[in-house]
């Protein structure tokens, strides 16, 4: 081989462009490393017995009408209810779920995975545990907003 050294560097880069996603998008795939620099939308919401907080990455915000691109990513905090100081509280975080616009063609649920982590160990909730099919069955009735409940300008 006359150029070892270009060979090892084009391979380098092709990793990064297949498999490298901006710090402000996540993973393409897996749980979603670094989701609380991403922005908040809205509050903190109470909900039945635990609160919610609701992240989405840059690209949430590139969305062409109503469709958002492939590569967005949408992370559910949920928290326990903290009623130590009198009040309820926004207490630890007990799961995240993950919505991932990985486009129709892909045949996934309108265009988007669900999977859902635990927060402590970043491990991904078996289906035996939590079966996502849950989740796109309350999502297809926001079909007419990309199966999105949350307002993201």
């Amino acid at each position: 081989m006359k150029h070892p050294v270009l060979f090892v560097a084009f391979f380098a880069l092709a990793g990064i462009s297949c498999h490298g996603v901006s710090k402000s998008s996540g993973p393409a795939r897996g749980y979603p490393v670094g989701y609380l620099k991403w922005h908040r939308i809205g509050g903190t919401i109470k909900r039945g017995a635990e609160f919610r907080r609701i992240y989405a990455n840059d690209l949430a915000f590139q969305r062409v009408g109503k469709e958002f691109p492939v590569g967005t990513v949408l992370v559910k905090e949920e928290l326990s209810i903290n009623t130590a100081q009198g009040g309820d509280m926004p207490g630890a975080a007990f799961r995240l779920s993950v919505m991932r616009k990985v486009g129709k063609a892909a045949g996934n649920k309108g265009g988007w995975s669900f999977e859902a982590y635990d927060p402590n160990t970043k491990k991904r909730i078996s289906k035996a545990v939590l079966d996502t099919t849950g989740c796109y069955l309350c999502h297809v009735q926001k079909s007419a907003n990309d199966m999105v409940f949350s307002h993201i300008p």
